[in-house]
Order: structure tokens, then C-alpha cells, then sequence
């Protein structure tokens, strides 16, 4: 998760960007995961575009999943993601000439379906290159309610076990979302995904960081991920809340060879 320290990135020739509408597929999306997706040049052959300033309120926080990148022979993992210095939270992955590019105010292949105030966006990009999901929106300190409370709402992410060969595209799956804070004495989630057709994840009493209410969890690595899959099999969760009230609230997880998104809303 990046706050308003960020990691100032020189110009993008090349970036991936997934397309897509608010609270649904793409049209033209592939959504059974099947085909080959769009990639993305910069016409101008400098920064993205930028955005602007969201009409409601300014992002200060964004959450982002490892990023798996298809190369011609293997998958390669990239967990470090290098964000503008501006603000602005438009975040880069390198490797080589290739780079997974997420905006926090831009288009996803997948997104999860909902109305929210202060969660600017939770969504997956799946293209023929690049697999990672992001969630951005405003942050507020000391906003988590005093007691327990619950949150439901939707998961969106890409199935690909590591073993899936290369070539192959994932299968989107979506399912439901359910978060529940025990209590600020002793500030913890609960988190229950449940993605149809897949075995339900749960993770139990992840610690919440109460001031800015952001949550992470993450398992050993196992090396069990045969050639030409990524780098190890991972299981983890970065969450946290938006809003003034903690109205929202929304991560990124990669479990059970699941690469997704979720949010859900008080």
C-alpha cells in the first residue's frame, strides 16, 4: 500500500492499460478469459495523461497486487511498483521495456461492481501481457468506528494457477465480500471471499493499523510453482478504508492461484 510518499518515475514510452466500465466487464473484454487482450501505447511518447483532480475528493492511498508479466519464454513477479511523485498515484512495474501501468482514476479490464463516495476504484487488469489488481481512494485518519461492525459488497480476479501454461488466459471469476472489524480495542478484520465456483477464502484477525485503518496479511512462500509459472505460489491481502466514516472499504488479494480485487461498503 503507497500513501503520499511516493517514488518519482522518468517519462513511459511503453505501458499496459486495461479498459472497462464502472461496476462491469469491458465490452469486448474476452470476460471468459479467452483471446488475447489490448496493449497500450503512448502516443504522446511521455507521461500518461493525467487525470486531473477527481471532482469529489483526492486520492491519497493506493493498494496494488504483485504484477505477473508474460514474457516469450516465462512469467516473471514483480512486487515492487514505483508511483509519481506527484500525487496523482499513476504507478508503474518495470521489467526490461515491458511495465504493468495502473491508475487509480483509470480503466480496468474487471472491476468490482458498486457505488462508492470515497473508493475511487477495485479492479484487475488482464491483458495478453500483465495480471495485477489495484485499489485507490481517500483515506482518513482515525475514521474506524469504535465498535464491531460489518462491511459487504464484491470481489472481482482472474483464476490463474501458476501452472497454467503460457499462452493460456485466466478465467474471470466474481463473488461476494464480507469484512467485519471486531473492535478498536483490539483492532482486527475478518475477511470471507467467496468467488462462485471456487473455494471460499477467509482470513482471521488480520491486524488494522487503527490510525489510517489499512490492513495487511501474508503468508510463507512456497516453492512449489512448477516452469515456465511464476516465482513461488503467494497468498496475501492489503486492504484498508475510505471515507471520513470508513463508508468503504477495499483491497487486493492473490490466494488459491486468484489474482483479484475486492470492496464493499458499510
Amino acid at each position: 500500500m503507497i500513501r503520499k510518499s511516493c517514488i518519482a518515475i522518468p517519462a513511459i514510452a511503453l505501458f499496459l492499460a486495461g479498459c472497462g466500465g464502472s461496476g462491469t466487464d469491458q465490452a469486448g473484454a474476452d470476460p471468459d478469459g479467452s483471446g488475447s487482450g489490448p496493449v497500450a501505447t503512448n502516443p504522446g511518447g511521455g507521461e500518461p495523461f493525467d487525470p486531473g483532480t477527481d471532482p469529489l475528493e483526492e486520492v491519497n492511498v493506493i493498494m496494488l497486487s504483485d504484477a505477473i508479466l508474460d514474457l516469450d519464454d516465462r512469467r516473471a513477479r514483480l512486487d515492487t511498483w514505483e508511483c509519481r511523485e506527484d500525487l496523482s498515484f499513476i504507478c508503474t512495474a518495470r521489467l526490461g521495456k515491458l511495465q504493468a501501468y495502473a491508475d487509480p482514476r483509470g480503466e480496468f479490464d474487471y472491476r468490482v461492481a458498486g457505488e462508492w463516495d470515497h473508493m475511487h476504484v477495485a479492479g484487475v487488469v488482464h491483458d495478453g501481457t500483465a495480471l495485477f489488481a489495484a485499489t485507490a481512494g481517500a483515506s482518513h485518519r482515525n475514521s474506524l468506528p469504535a465498535g464491531t461492525a460489518t462491511w459487504t459488497g464484491s470481489m472481482v480476479g482472474v483464476h490463474r494457477p501458476p501452472e497454467t501454461p503460457l499462452g493460456e488466459r485466466g478465467r474471470v471469476v466474481r463473488g461476494g465480500a464480507e469484512i467485519t472489524l471486531r473492535g478498536l480495542d483490539v483492532p482486527a478484520v475478518d475477511v470471507v471471499l467467496t468467488p462462485r465456483s471456487l473455494p471460499a477464502m477467509a482470513w482471521e484477525a488480520v491486524p488494522v493499523a487503527a490510525e489510517f485503518g489499512e490492513f495487511e496479511d501474508e503468508w510463507a512462500v512456497t516453492a512449489d510453482a512448477p516452469w515456465p509459472g511464476p516465482p513461488n505460489r503467494r497468498t496475501y491481502i492489503r486492504g484498508g478504508f475510505y471515507g471520513p466514516g470508513s463508508e468503504e472499504v477495499g483491497g487486493v488479494f492473490e490466494r488459491g492461484g486468484i489474482i483479484g480485487a475486492f470492496g464493499a461498503g458499510r
